[in-house]
This record gives C-alpha cells, structure tokens and sequence, in this order.
C-alpha cells in the first residue's frame, strides 16, 4: 500500500505511458542514480545485463539448396509448361532425387564454393 501513496503522491494527475509517467521516469524518481538504459535490479529482469544478440556466422547453403537457386528461372519456365503447377519446392526436390549421389556431392561442392568466394569478396569489401 505504501507503494502506491507514492506512486499517487509524486504522479497525481499525470497520464501513465506519457513522458511525464512512463518506466524510465519511475525507475529515475525511485531508484538513485538511474538514467535511461540502465538495469536496475529487481525491475526489467532482475537487475541482469541486458541481452545482446550474438552475431550469427553465416554458413554454406545446401547442395540441395544452391541447387534450386541456381536453376529456379529454368525450373518456373518448365513449371509454367505444365497443366497443374507443382509448388517449387516440390518440383525441385522431385528434380534433386533424379541426381545421382555424385551428382549430389557436386552440388555440395559448388555451394562451398560458391560460399567461400562470397566470403572473401566480402572480407576485401571491408578493408
């Protein structure tokens, strides 16, 4: 109860969520020292570092993946013959169990590839 004699004493009148009223002034008013961004403990989680998000490495696509990319303008203009249009990814992993394994294998090896070659196009970008 005493919680909220302050809260209706030092914020009589004013509109809750507006600048006068919103989280950030209630933790500066009730906790010392706060400034906007801060944790303070107990409130927001608890005091704990707020979440950084890692930055996720990128990795090579599937054989089966670059496979598809690489031949979507020739599989929607084969697509677009037909009566019934099979959804795309349908028709090409129809199309990538008609490979043979080292065909497959083939596939795997141009998406290293091809990955690799971005990644170092990319690292010469940045310096």
């Amino acid at each position: 109860m005493e919680v909220f004699a302050l809260l209706l004493a030092k914020f009589d009148g004013k509109v809750v969520g507006s600048e006068e009223c919103n989280l950030d002034s209630l933790k500066e008013e009730f906790f010392e020292g706060y400034t906007p961004g801060d944790t303070v403990k107990g409130v927001n989680g608890g005091g704990k570092e707020p979440k950084v998000k890692k930055e996720k490495k990128p990795r090579p696509l599937s054989g089966y993946t670059y496979f598809g990319k690489q031949n979507k303008d020739e599989f929607n203009k084969e697509m677009g013959t037909m009566d019934e249009k099979p959804k795309f990814v349908s028709f090409v992993s129809e199309k990538w169990n008609l490979l043979s394994e080292e065909d497959k294998g083939k596939w795997g090896e141009k998406a290293k590839t091809a990955f690799e070659e971005k990644q170092k196009e990319e690292k010469e970008q940045k310096e």
